[in-house]
């Protein structure tokens, strides 16, 4: 703990110099899993260091930790303990300060809500320079509003989080579902009962599959665990759609494993590399190409070729009784599967720039991540159409990825005057970049694929000789 404060000493002291000078702050925390291009961001503070787990309570089942502390080394540190989150992010490079200022949720977020609603206390510091500690019990306002604010309010520096008893196994079991209206009946009857994750596919608009996931000490005689983490392993959205269509028994599978089903092949972005590439996919060349299938190493790429004005990689939040509609909306006008349903438990504070902060007691997430090779000005007016389908069924965005909004439009679906009563109380406004500055797109990236491709080739070689 002596090491973190001086480590956050030294940093309130570089806030406090800015705040002087009046100097605006661009924070470097290491790899990012926003969808935007971070090329050009000025980077003067560099926090990429508070990566240290301080404590694992197990008596009273909480995690201190510092922000760039990934899911995968708080979930192996706290497994150790017999422990993990109540809620942990599909991709394991993911740290807890990104989910919390990100929106982030997963397959136990029906019952949680996102990252954020199981964190008790922040340690921040201010756009003053100033240390202090923010909860439910003390600066409240600041609290809520902390969560998927992306770093626009003051840097959190140390994090309290929540944990859950942990068991060695996830006894998955297959729903098959044929229509967007049974989807939904289907996860709503299933979050009532009790059971600790639930998500879904939609493979297409009469073909899905509801995942229903309850913790378990051991395995049944004679089955043998299903893994998602070895070269040769299914990826987990082609297994689900095996068992979409023989659902009868369920998959046995290591608890790590399940929680970071979805990182090999990143989902199911991982096939349009291989489209791109023209290659098959099958056993030999998901075994050639494994060191580049996870999903830390799709987002460098992305970052260093800004492939995303090709891609659709969007996250949808609607209150459960508007998502057929969009549904709807996505298959006559965008046409793109799979597509990812996760439920969500809506917020119970003022939390207000969360996408779980909805007039709804209960939420979908839809998650559109699909090849997209149009031209640019299709691109962009897709994306328009999108936001304002999603506003006008009452839904926001998670802003990780690109938001196209106006500035006027933006403010509509957010309360503007709230915003900016916490920046000013909090020092914030001359210090830090604003949430609509660093969430909002309004250029055209100039794609690297070719260069980009041979530096593939390159590391191909060096891995293979």
């Amino acid at each position: 703990m002596e090491q973190h404060t001086q480590k956050i000493n030294k940093l309130a002291e570089q806030i406090s110099d800015a705040f002087r000078e009046k100097k605006q702050l661009y924070i470097f925390h290491g790899d990012s899993h926003t969808t935007r291009d971070i090329s050009e961001e000025k980077k003067f503070i560099d926090i990429s260091n508070l990566d240290q787990i301080l404590e694992i309570n197990f008596k009273e089942r909480y995690a201190i930790v510092e922000p760039n502390v990934t899911m995968e080394k708080l979930v192996l540190e706290s497994f150790k303990k017999g422990l993990i989150p109540l809620i942990v992010t599909e991709f394991p490079q993911i740290t807890i300060g990104g989910a919390i200022s990100g929106g982030a949720g997963e397959s136990s977020s029906f019952k949680y809500g996102g990252v954020h609603s199981i964190c008790d206390e922040y340690e921040v510091v201010l756009g003053n320079g100033q240390i202090t500690q923010v909860s439910l019990l003390k600066n409240s306002d600041l609290f809520c509003g902390l969560s998927c604010s992306y770093g626009s309010l003051g840097i959190v520096t140390k994090i309290k989080i929540r944990l859950i008893e942990a068991k060695n196994f996830v006894q998955l079991n297959y729903f098959s579902i044929n229509s967007f209206s049974e989807l939904t009946e289907i996860i709503s009857l299933k979050a009532k009962e009790q059971i600790d994750f639930l998500d879904a596919i939609m493979f297409s608009k009469d073909e899905g599959v509801v995942m229903v996931g309850k913790m378990v000490c051991n395995l049944p005689d004679s089955i043998k665990a299903r893994t998602f983490s070895k070269s040769l392993d299914d990826w987990f959205f082609i297994r689900a759609r095996e068992k979409m269509r023989d659902a009868i028994e369920p998959d046995y599978i290591p608890t790590i494993d399940y929680l970071f089903r979805y990182n090999i092949g990143a989902f199911w972005v991982g096939k349009f590399l291989f489209d791109w590439l023209m290659i098959p996919v099958n056993k030999f060349t998901k075994r050639l190409l494994f060191r580049f299938l996870d999903a830390k190493t799709f987002y460098k790429g992305l970052h260093s070729a800004n492939m995303s004005q090709r891609c659709l990689v969007q996250d949808f939040c609607l209150p459960s009784n508007q998502a057929v509609n969009f549904l709807n909306y996505l298959e006559q006008n965008i046409n793109k599967y799979p597509l990812w349903i996760c439920p969500l438990q809506a917020s119970k504070i003022e939390d207000k720039f969360s996408p779980t902060y909805l007039k709804t007691d209960f939420i979908l997430n839809i998650g559109l991540y699909a090849d997209f090779r149009k031209s640019y000005e299709y691109f962009i007016e897709v994306n328009k159409k999108l936001e304002d389908k999603l506003t006008d069924l009452g839904g926001k965005k998670v802003l990780y990825a690109h938001q196209y909004y106006s500035l006027e439009k933006f403010w509509g679906i957010y309360d503007i005057n709230w915003y900016k009563q916490l920046r000013t109380i909090y020092y914030a406004e001359e210090v830090f970049p604003g949430i609509y500055e660093k969430t909002h797109v309004n250029k055209r990236y100039k794609t690297k694929v070719f260069i980009i491709f041979i530096k593939f080739i390159i590391a191909l070689f060096k891995k293979n000789t």
